[in-house]
């Protein structure tokens, strides 16, 4: 890894503002502002796969997902699933189902992705001042 842990985190969260900041609707944009916020919530209460599921329920992938890509696979790398090698990007829901088997990778994939939200919420706030 030739970047810090905490400055991956920080570029990704600045990716999902960055491309929240790309949509030219300002209802749509307060909207996903506010979908962070809330993602925060379903991921902090209820985990990684409840984050999954609610993203994918709000048809906000292209934010709170795909930003995700290159941090999880860098610091996961590809996975051995069924004798296939995956990356996040190439399967969401088997890489998490495979990250989930180890404990200690699943609870330490669900802090990064809290400090990545709320770094992105901390963000769009200071953009919506």
């Amino acid at each position: 890894m030739n970047n810090s842990l905490e400055s991956l985190i920080q570029g990704t969260a600045f990716n999902i503002i960055e491309k929240i900041n790309g949509v030219g609707d300002k209802n749509k944009k307060k909207k996903l502002f506010n979908l962070i916020e809330k993602s925060l919530g379903v991921l902090t209460n209820n985990g990684v796969y409840a984050y999954y599921i609610f993203v994918k329920y709000k048809e906000s992938e292209e934010f709170l997902l795909d930003p995700l890509f290159p941090l999880i696979d860098n610091i996961f790398g590809k996975l051995d699933y069924n004798g296939k090698k995956i990356t996040f990007k190439d399967n969401k829901e088997e890489y998490l189902q495979k990250i989930s088997e180890n404990i200690y990778k699943l609870l330490f994939l669900k802090q990064v992705l809290e400090k990545v939200l709320i770094y992105a919420r901390y963000h769009a706030r200071a953009l919506s001042d």
